[in-house]
Formats: C-alpha cells, structure tokens, sequence
C-alpha cells in the first residue's frame, strides 16, 4: 500500500475499526473478570472505595484498580474520586438478577467460550468442532458434565428473554 493511501481518510477509518475489532478481546476479558470477581453487584450494593473492593474480593489493590479503571474505559463504571468507584447504567446490566441481565453471558464468554473461539482457525481447517477435537459432543450434552457452566447457560437464556 502506498503512503498516500494510508494518508486517505477512508483507510485510516478502515484501520481505526479494524483496530478496534482486532483490540476487542480484552474488553470480553475485562467483562468476564468483574463479573467473576462480582464487582457489578459490590458497586451497585454502594461498596466503592478501592481498600473495600479490594478487600471484598480478596484482590491485590493495584491489579484490581487497573481493572476497575479498564471499566472506566468501557463505561461500566465511573471513578468519582480518587479509588473511588460508581456502577454505571451499561455495568448495571451485570448485576446478578437485573433485569435484563447479560452477567451470565458475560461469564459464558469470557470464560468457556472463550478457549473455544481460540481454536476457530483449526475448527475451520479440519471441519471438526472444538467439542468434538477435544473428546465431547456438538450441541449441549457438555453441559451435564459442568454443572455451573449449565446453571449459567440456563441462566443466560433466561435474561436474554428479557432484553429489549
């Protein structure tokens, strides 16, 4: 590609979402993570500081605040104040029991989805499923072997019934 094409506008947008799509991984992760460390429902229930969270989840402080400030940037949460954390109304859709809720499928996708997507390439190479490579079934007869990834695939079906 010339320099002048890079200079063009249009292909800076195209590689601005291109970026975007190829950086959206850790946005899934960031996801998962809070709702596995049950940040959604600590900050909605009004614990906010970072000493509290921390101590709440059991969290080494500085690792959790790069986390909680990686919510900033997604707009799940807000920092009021130094260390200071606030839900915000896209990070109340993780709360356990909201309605909607997408916190089940968050922990679906960040965490056994998750290594499933990364074997896209050799699903599509071989045209044999991850499940059926790694000595399961297609379809969800996995699930009765993992009783909390079924709890939060019914549960997931459950709150995507009530989005909008």
């Amino acid at each position: 590609m010339s320099g002048d094409a890079m200079n063009d506008s249009d292909t800076e947008d195209r590689c601005t979402r291109l970026l975007a799509l190829i950086n959206a991984s850790w946005t899934t992760q960031a996801i998962h993570a809070a709702c596995a460390l049950n940040l959604p429902d600590l900050l909605g229930a009004g614990t906010s500081t970072l000493a509290a969270l921390a101590e709440a989840t059991g969290c080494h402080a500085a690792s959790l605040n790069r986390l909680l400030r990686a919510l900033v940037t997604l707009d799940l949460c807000t920092e009021r104040n130094d260390a200071e954390f606030e839900l915000s109304p896209s990070g109340e859709l993780l709360r356990e029991g909201a309605t909607p809720s997408l916190r089940a499928w968050a922990l679906l996708s960040g965490g056994v989805h998750w290594g499933r997507w990364g074997e896209l390439a050799e699903s599509v190479r071989t045209g044999t499923s991850h499940r059926l490579r790694h000595g399961g079934q297609d379809g969800f007869d996995h699930l009765q072997a993992d009783p909390a990834d079924k709890q939060k695939a019914q549960r997931d079906v459950v709150d995507r019934a009530h989005l909008p």
